[in-house]
């Protein structure tokens, strides 16, 4: 089942809403009410890529579970860094180790409940900055490892037509 589920707020008149099991963010992602665009060959989903990809990546920051490996890379991509890049903003040995905890895809990263608390402020810290640390800190550390629950992390997006 996917983790992250996305309800889109479509435009009332819109009658060929969906579900779908998008895997275009390079893991399943639900997306509820979803709309086309076009027509035969030229039909597309009507997803706000970049808008949705924010909210993604916020998302991702607090799920109650840990990451996949493929949320890492999404991340990771998100933040625009290299794997080695990465492996020295989260301390890790080497890139190659980024590379392994990728590697996992769908399957979680194998990464302690701390290193990935870590790897999370890390993140946080560099796009926020460290006024954020605080904040997310007590969030994650009361409500997200304490009571981490398997329901899906679900995100509302409005569309503007």
């Amino acid at each position: 089942a996917p983790v992250i589920q996305i309800t889109f707020n479509t435009n009332p008149r819109e009658t060929m809403a969906e579900n779908i099991l998008y895997h275009g963010f390079g893991f399943p992602v639900l997306l509820k009410g979803v709309a086309y665009k076009g027509e035969g060959p030229d039909r597309y989903l009507d997803i706000p890529h970049e808008q949705v990809s924010k909210l993604l990546l916020d998302a991702i920051l607090r799920k109650p579970t840990p990451w996949t490996g493929a949320e890492l890379r999404f991340v990771r991509k998100e933040i625009d860094l290299t794997q080695g890049q990465f492996a020295i903003l989260v301390h890790a040995k080497s890139y190659s180790n980024v590379v392994g905890w990728e590697g996992r895809d769908n399957e979680p990263t194998g990464l302690s409940e701390q290193a990935e608390l870590y790897m999370r402020l890390r993140v946080v810290s560099e796009l926020f900055g460290d006024e954020s640390l605080m904040e997310f800190f007590h969030l994650f550390r009361d409500r997200i490892l304490a009571n981490a629950e398997k329901k899906p992390l679900e995100i509302q997006v409005s569309l503007v037509a």
